[in-house]
């Protein structure tokens, strides 16, 4: 799935925002679920995020990936995006590639 020449303006939460989880009680936190372990939950893969400019974050984080530790998210590219945000992005268990993007990603 590609995501490309998206502007996203004052996001209530984190501009780029991926969580496989059926639990989430704080999406403004990006926590990982008292049980992230458990064998059924979901993973996300093949993603693409090309040309994606936000701005207005306030205090959330750039973006969130909660994703599980025995189904990890990969194959996550970032090209040429730019976050107006202080807080970095916040991970668990992703791996993603970058190009020209700021600030950079997992």
């Amino acid at each position: 799935m590609t995501w490309d020449g998206v502007t996203i303006t004052s996001p209530r939460n984190a501009a780029v925002y991926v969580n496989v989880f059926e639990e989430d009680a704080a999406p403004s936190q990006c926590v990982q679920p008292k049980n992230p372990d458990r064998a059924s939950w979901m993973t996300a893969r093949g993603l693409t995020f090309r040309n994606v400019v936000a701005t207005g974050m306030g205090s959330a984080y750039a973006g969130c990936f909660n994703c599980a530790p025995n189904e990890p998210c990969q194959d996550i590219s970032f090209d040429n995006v730019k976050i107006d945000t202080t807080k970095p992005y916040k991970c668990f268990n992703t791996r993603a590639t970058s190009s020209g993007s700021s600030p950079s990603p997992c």
